[in-house]
């Protein structure tokens, strides 16, 4: 099975899927930054979204019991402001 992502937000805007990715491939590159991007309708702008598959740790009581690894996910944007400061900034996109 294929997966893909498509961001969901308030308002007219929509975004198309990503480009897809399979389990096979995300579990090759555990730890490893993998980038897909959403293009939104009608103006060629896009979203990039970062993923970083983590193997999970799973317990079974049976050793001959076969499965396919857990992992996580992370997603995260591009760009992640954190405002340390003592004081509130304003951020603005131009």
């Amino acid at each position: 099975a294929e997966l893909c992502l498509q961001p969901v937000i308030e308002g007219e805007e929509q975004y198309d899927c990503s480009e897809g990715f399979t389990y096979n491939e995300v579990i090759q590159k555990p730890g490893e930054r993998l980038n897909k991007t959403c293009h939104r309708h009608g103006d060629g702008q896009m979203l990039k979204v970062n993923m970083v598959p983590v193997l999970d740790a799973v317990m079974s009581h049976s050793i001959e019991e076969q499965f396919d690894k857990p992992i996580i996910l992370h997603l995260w944007p591009t760009v992640l402001l954190r405002n340390l400061l003592p004081y509130p900034i304003t951020f603005k996109i131009r």
